[in-house]
Parts: structure tokens; C-alpha cells; sequence
């Protein structure tokens, strides 16, 4: 256990034992309802509630069914923070925002707030200037109860500096407000708009392949049949002429001898004249 935490714990129990008959934050049946003293018009929303009222419409919906009626008035005591036996309040009380509001309604009515390492030491989970419910209807939280209390040196709530913030722009049932909220907000829309790039990511790959596949079809026999078309009507065949290409012929050509007397020999023997009848193709 850190030093933050022991004094929280001193905190609780000398509060208790300044005040031992604390009546806690909630009131049950028969009610008696807290409200702020006059002069605090400044920290009711725009519907004219102060924080007690906005505090008991906000724990009436988280608390459902457990006969809470709103905090009660102090009477000279103080608003206990969330205690592990009480599992409403872990559930309810442990965000910034609900300490804020709660706090008003606390010194609205003359008491002391005190830090919120106090009020959350025994949360196991906190939530930081953002209210971690949907806001119900008929109600809206002021600007300052969002304010990040942490980022003060006692982180406690601070009257002035939540007069200074003021109302607007206050969250209400459509509009939640808090920086935590439009943090989670835009990852959720990144995350859906990236869920549905990659689900249709293989569609269009898809697509795009078959119509790539579909136009090549239609084009590329068009361009061959041009091709072929351009090669029939400019380029003409050759042949190399070879040897077993080249046809044979006989050609015969007929020689009269008679047209040419033979010479006359002294000789008894003339010579002897061969006719073939036929040259060599």
C-alpha cells in the first residue's frame, strides 16, 4: 500500500470520527432530500438542477431497484466515499465525474469536499473526466463536472475553478460529453470503418481481377485478327530455296545434222558423230 493510499484511509477514519453517525451519500424511504443552499445558482444545468438533483437522477438509473432516492441532506455531516461492502457504490461512484457532482451538492450545502484519492481509494476500477453510463433522460451534467480533477496538485474538487469552467457545453442523453467518451468514441468508429474495409477488401480484389480477366478477353483476339490482317496485306511469305525445293526438268532440243554437212577428211576414216538427242537438265 503506497502513501497515497494510507492517507486515504486515515482521511475515511478521521472523518468518521469527527462525524461517527454519517448517514453515507444515499438516502432510502422515507427521503429526505439534499439541496443547495441559495446563492449556488451558478453550478445547476440548463434545466435549473442542482448537483444533488443531478446526482439523484444519475444514481436512480445506475442503481435500478435498489430504493435509492437521492443523497440526503448532511445536517452537519459528509458524504462517505464508495466501501468495498457496499457494491452499488464501486459500481456507481467511481469516476471523477459522479465525485465531481457529489461534491457540489456537498459544499453547496456547507460541507467540505475532500480529495479524490480519498473518495477512490477502494475502487477497482476508476474512470477519469468521463461518466462511464449512458446519461439518462431529463437531466444534463455541466461542463465542470467533467473537469479532470487529477491535474490539480490536491485533486480535489475545486469550487472556483469549477465556476470558472461553467455549464456549457453540458452532456445530455444523445451527447455524453467527457474527453474519455470522444476518445472511445472515435476508436470504436475506426474500428468499424476498419472491420468493414477489410470484410469487403477480397470483394474488390475479386471484382477487380475479373474485369481485368473480361477485357483482355474481348481485346486481345481483336488485336491479333489485326495483326494478322496487316501481315497478310504488307508482309509476303519467302522461301529459301534449297536444293530439294528446286523442281527438275528434261528439256529436249532436237538437232538437224543436216543443216550441217560433216567436213571433208582426206582421210579414209572421218570422224564419228554421236547425237544424244537430249542435254542435261
Amino acid at each position: 500500500m503506497n502513501l497515497n493510499h494510507l492517507w486515504a484511509v486515515a482521511m475515511v477514519l478521521a472523518l468518521s470520527a469527527v462525524y461517527p453517525q454519517s448517514p453515507g451519500v444515499w438516502a432510502q424511504s422515507p427521503p429526505v432530500a439534499a439541496s443547495c443552499n441559495t446563492g449556488w445558482e451558478w453550478n445547476q444545468n440548463s434545466l435549473g438542477q442542482d448537483p444533488c438533483h443531478v446526482a439523484s437522477i444519475l444514481q436512480a438509473t445506475c442503481r435500478s431497484g435498489s430504493g435509492t432516492n437521492g443523497p440526503q441532506s448532511l445536517n452537519g455531516s459528509f458524504y462517505t466515499p464508495p466501501q468495498e461492502g457496499r457494491p452499488d457504490d464501486l459500481r456507481c461512484e467511481c469516476d471523477t465525474v459522479t465525485y465531481s457532482i457529489l461534491m457540489a451538492c456537498m459544499t453547496c450545502q456547507g460541507g467540505q469536499s475532500y480529495s479524490w484519492i480519498t473518495w477512490a481509494h477502494e475502487c477497482d476500477t476508476t474512470y477519469v473526466a468521463q461518466y462511464p453510463f449512458d446519461i439518462p433522460r431529463g437531466t444534463a451534467i455541466p461542463r465542470w463536472a467533467f473537469y479532470n480533477i487529477t491535474t490539480l496538485s490536491d485533486q480535489c474538487y475545486n469550487v472556483t475553478v469549477a465556476e470558472a469552467i461553467g455549464r456549457d457545453p453540458e452532456a445530455t442523453h444523445k451527447r455524453t460529453g467527457g474527453s474519455g467518451n470522444k476518445r472511445n468514441a472515435g476508436v470504436i468508429a475506426v474500428g468499424v470503418v476498419g472491420s468493414v474495409v477489410l470484410l469487403m477488401l477480397p470483394f474488390i480484389v475479386v471484382l477487380i481481377i475479373k474485369r481485368r480477366m473480361r477485357d483482355g478477353g474481348h481485346k486481345l483476339p481483336r488485336r491479333q485478327g489485326i495483326s494478322q490482317r496487316l501481315r497478310g496485306q504488307l508482309i509476303l511469305p519467302t522461301l529459301t530455296p534449297t536444293s530439294a525445293n528446286l523442281p527438275r526438268h528434261t528439256y529436249n532440243i532436237p538437232i538437224n545434222l543436216t543443216a550441217f554437212p560433216p567436213p571433208t577428211y582426206e582421210t579414209k576414216n572421218p570422224p564419228t558423230y554421236v547425237n544424244t538427242g537430249t542435254l542435261p537438265g
